[in-house]
């Protein structure tokens, strides 16, 4: 280890070598991390296409299971309207309500 030396005066002061002490163990600390982040961006590197393609894929399976739940609503109530005689306005509630009185 090198002499701490102060960076105003040159010399080497008590606050100085204290300060160096206490800098010593920070260093080591600081290459570990150092090492942890090459080593974590290396595995980004080796995984991130995995990554983008399962949220493509979660994206499109959902967006399959929608369509295949609205198709098969409308289908059904396309079966439903063709089955009964109000048509398209059996799934409301005041239809009757309203055309009864107009008949009145």
């Amino acid at each position: 280890m090198t002499t701490a030396k102060c960076a105003t005066t040159g010399k080497a002061t008590e606050a100085c070598k204290t300060d160096a002490k206490d800098l010593v163990p920070l260093v080591a600390e600081s290459k570990t991390d150092a090492a942890a982040v090459v080593t974590a961006e290396a595995a980004v590197k080796a995984h991130s296409g995995s990554s983008v393609g399962i949220i493509i894929g979660c994206v499109a399976g959902a967006l399959v299971v929608v369509g295949g739940v609205a198709y098969w609503k409308h289908k059904k109530n396309a079966e439903k309207s063709a089955d009964t005689m109000e048509g398209s306005f059996s799934a409301d509630d005041c239809y009757k309500s309203f055309v009864d009185e107009e008949r009145v």
